[in-house]
């Protein structure tokens, strides 16, 4: 249940590492941002993939 409670957050971590976002803003996230985003993401996948 944690995991469906916290991709909502998740989400918009993804978001800024997103092609069309990063349009929309105008920005393109460095190293350290796409490494502080991508470790919610994994987590949760790992989560979901251990429930199923």
């Amino acid at each position: 249940m944690d995991a469906h409670d916290f991709m909502g957050i998740v989400r918009e971590y993804r978001n800024f590492v997103h092609l069309r976002k990063q349009r929309e803003r105008g920005v393109v996230p460095d190293r350290d941002t796409v490494g502080m985003c991508w470790g919610p993401v994994l987590a949760v996948l790992n989560d979901l993939e251990t429930t199923r």
